[in-house]
């Protein structure tokens, strides 16, 4: 039997490799696209970092770029509970539940224009917060 880590999944399955946090990294941006031409699955953390318990952070313009240079179909993913498993502390205590929820496939159909990039990230984020129990725009 073997265990994985939920971030050792998302190394495997979503073609990990390493973004320069905090300004633009074009070499990321271009690695993003090939694996996506590929047809290859990339996942993206369009916050940037993870959020606060309960919480969202807008999501950088970066992840509407790809999204509509890619034209590739976005399944969004929120992910919950994850802070109790690596806080700012990196202590683990116990076996906190940590819950995943998948949206369905969509598109965003806007022109690939700088102007569009971060709107293209505002609607990912509105999907991925519309996966959120009891919200009520789900």
């Amino acid at each position: 039997m073997y265990i994985y880590s939920l971030s050792s999944l998302i190394k495997h399955w979503g073609n990990a490799f390493p973004v320069k946090r905090g300004k633009l990294d074009l070499r990321a941006l271009k690695t993003a696209l090939e694996i996506l031409n590929n047809g290859e699955l990339v996942c993206i953390f369009p916050e940037g970092q993870r959020a606060p318990a309960e919480k969202f952070i807008r999501a950088k313009w970066g992840a509407g770029m790809v999204a509509l240079k890619a034209k590739a179909p976005i399944v969004p993913c929120l992910i919950e509970g994850s802070e109790k498993v690596i806080g700012k502390e990196k202590i683990i205590s116990g076996w906190p539940k940590v819950t995943v929820r998948f949206g369905k496939p969509f598109y965003i159909d806007l022109k690939d224009s700088k102007e569009n990039y971060q709107k293209a990230a505002d609607i990912l984020m509105e999907k991925i917060k519309e996966l959120k129990v009891g919200n009520k725009s789900s």
